[in-house]
């Protein structure tokens, strides 16, 4: 219908003047009042601080008309919430919401590299990380010394959402020593420069620990558990174990109790990965309980010895019987 009306506004020719207006169909969020929308977030608990910079975010907008094909002034809305998030201005920025939230929410108390390794995963998939690498670093403030840089005011929005949400996820002992940072650079860089010399001793405690782990009476499964809990430890500091050594740990605190399994896993000749390592112990704990359960429990051993007395009296009354044949 649409290709048939422009193909006669097209070819038609009179005196009579005609025009035709292409509209957008209309959609829940172009009518969402602001009011409505700051009301929630108070009373979903966020910060005064947070619902402002969302203000500026979805206020500061602006339109503009194409007539012939050329824009034609330029107007801000009222209600409504920006639409197209894929440019490079909003990237990221609703995706930072959600982020906001569950932060919130669940009051993140890990310690700084854990969180971190969260964190940088989801910054890097909403290509946001070169807020805190660098990577792209702030334009300059004004074109000309009376007029400020648009590239500026929209990288210091961003940049500044990227900020509240790190300091969302960060616990209070650690929030007072870094609320001075006013970029998120800034803060990554004091949170890695805190946490290196802390990263090291903690990293020595935990190998130490490693080295000095004992199964005891715990299960496989418990014990497999405390290994990996305290190899993913590492690798949130940031000095990850290879599978090798992992697998090594795993069979240095087993005990006597598991000597073969463990000679005979050495004495491969194709390297075993953890996982493949802890299926083989759940077998092995399982056969040597089954074997502990036979040695220990007298009603099977009765069992046993019945069976056979039983059938060697049947053969012996049926050679009587044949006998007296």
């Amino acid at each position: 219908m649409a290709h048939e009306m422009f193909h006669h506004l097209k070819h038609h020719k009179g005196e009579k003047c005609q025009m035709a207006l292409k509209l957008d169909m209309e959609k829940a969020f172009d009518f969402i009042e602001w009011n409505f929308l700051f009301a929630v977030m108070r009373v979903l608990g966020f910060n005064s601080t947070w619902i402002n910079l969302i203000k500026e975010c979805i206020s500061t907008a602006s339109f503009s008309i194409l007539i012939n094909g050329s824009p034609k002034g330029f107007f801000n809305a009222q209600r409504g919430l920006q639409q197209d998030y894929n440019d490079n201005e909003n990237s990221g920025i609703v995706p930072l919401l959600t982020w906001y939230q569950s932060c919130s929410t669940s009051s993140l108390i890990d310690p700084w590299p854990r969180t971190q390794v969260q964190i940088t995963a989801y910054l890097r998939g909403q290509d946001l990380y070169c807020y805190v690498d660098g990577s792209l670093p702030s334009p300059p403030k004004f074109l000309e010394p009376t007029k400020p840089n648009p590239e500026f005011l929209t990288w210091t929005r961003v940049d500044q959402l990227v900020l509240s949400v790190l300091f969302s996820s960060l616990s209070d002992s650690i929030l007072g020593h870094v609320l001075s940072s006013s970029t998120a650079q800034a803060l990554w860089l004091t949170l890695n420069s805190m946490f290196t010399s802390h990263s090291q001793a903690k990293e020595f405690q935990v190998r130490f620990q490693l080295t000095n782990l004992s199964r005891g009476d715990q299960s496989i499964s418990d014990y497999f558990g405390k290994v990996r809990s305290l190899a993913d430890t590492l690798a949130a500091i940031g000095s990850p174990l290879h599978d090798k050594e992992v697998v090594t740990y795993l069979l240095s605190g087993l005990g006597p109790t598991y000597e073969s399994f463990v000679t005979s896993v050495t004495t491969r000749s194709d390297p075993l990965t953890t996982h493949e390592l802890y299926q083989l112990l759940l077998i092995h704990e399982n056969r040597m309980s089954h074997n502990l359960k036979n040695i220990f429990d007298p009603s099977v051993n009765y069992t046993t010895s019945a069976g056979r007395d039983q059938r060697g009296g049947r053969s012996y009354f049926r050679g009587g019987r044949q006998g007296k044949g």
